[in-house]
């Protein structure tokens, strides 16, 4: 059965955007800057696995959700690097690596390596929150504590859950830890019926992963642009956000890195008014200029270029709605005074 494209009727209806007094999701500040929901193909993440995805996350469902957990402003989120980053190690010895691991396994370079201080950057005004870079796990370590698989040649895979487990180990010994977050450049797999996933998360645990494996980009520019969309993506589900359907948006399910280029880096105002109900205290007027600014001086043109827009139409409104109030205070002040009775 084909998907219906929701109606701008039914985005509306969804966000319930009109009853915020937030003028970031207000729809008279949308103008261009939010595209529709592009049709799925063939292969795509809601005619395949996110078939059962098509009805769309509301704010009211959202909002309804049991088992939310707000964070305090002084919440952190932590970042994890699962394995070798840097391409130093060697293959271990007999003694070390009984399992012969080492043979199979491959990095995927990336193109710049990984800038994980614009990572933490990037994270932090997003979501608002501290976020600190833990030290890395070696790749010994990692592959003794997860199980792994064979994938295809030269390829190995590392399961999910065991992954977060190590990761909720490192949470509980925080308690102002909100969020425990692995990056690796090691391939993942959720269980034997899937070939991959480019990460996951648990919102029970308060855990995700997601892995550079698949990032196979020449192009900085692209190569970047995938790390953070996954890693916002997937830390987006960690907050309560599921995948949208509602308009063109960072929280669109994908099922492929061809699905994936197409998404942008931005929250559409449905799950921007989820993400600012998730998180009380994050001021989403300093969160555009912070994402602005950084998206700037890393280059991400056409991302940057959107957070400008977005900027522009709300400052627009904002002065349309003070160029209205204006007569009438002038008329109030105007008024002849009362004489007092009696």
């Amino acid at each position: 059965e084909e998907f219906a494209l929701p109606t701008q009727v039914a985005a509306l209806g969804a966000g319930d955007t009109c009853t915020s007094s937030c003028s970031v999701v207000a729809p008279s500040t949308w103008g261009d800057s939010f595209e529709p929901m592009p049709k799925p193909g063939a292969g795509d993440w809601l005619n395949g696995p996110g078939w059962n995805e098509r009805c769309g996350q509301k704010f009211s469902e959202f909002i309804g959700k049991k088992g939310g957990v707000h964070p305090h402003p002084n919440s952190t989120i932590c970042l994890v690097p699962l394995g070798n980053f840097n391409h130093t190690c060697t293959k271990p010895s007999d003694d070390d690596a009984p399992h012969n691991y080492w043979a199979d396994y491959q990095l995927n370079k990336p193109p710049d390596g990984v800038d994980m201080k614009l990572i933490q950057e990037v994270v932090s005004a997003f979501f608002g929150l501290k976020v600190e870079v833990a030290d890395e796990v070696p790749n010994l370590e990692l592959f003794e504590k997860c199980k792994s698989r064979q994938w295809g040649v030269g390829n190995k895979q590392l399961r999910t859950a065991d992954l977060h487990r190590i990761l909720w180990k490192l949470k509980e010994k925080n308690k102002d830890m909100f969020l425990c977050v692995g990056i690796t450049m090691v391939d993942l797999y959720p269980s034997e019926k899937w070939n991959y996933v480019f990460g996951q998360a648990c919102p029970m645990m308060g855990t995700g992963v997601f892995s550079f494996a698949r990032y196979n980009s020449t192009n900085p520019t692209v190569y970047l642009k995938r790390a953070l969309s996954t890693i916002t993506h997937e830390i987006g589900h960690l907050v309560g956000l599921e995948h949208c359907v509602w308009f063109s948006c960072l929280m669109n399910g994908v099922n492929s890195l061809e699905e994936g280029d197409k998404t942008p880096l931005g929250l559409c105002p449905v799950d921007l008014h989820k993400l600012l109900h998730a998180i009380p205290h994050l001021d989403p007027l300093l969160r555009y200029r912070k994402l602005e600014a950084i998206y700037e001086n890393a280059g991400l043109k056409k991302i940057h270029l959107w957070y400008q827009m977005r900027l522009k139409s709300v400052h627009d409104e904002q002065q349309r709605e003070i160029e209205e109030q204006a007569p009438q205070q002038h008329q109030d002040e105007t008024q002849p005074a009362l004489p007092a009775s009696g």
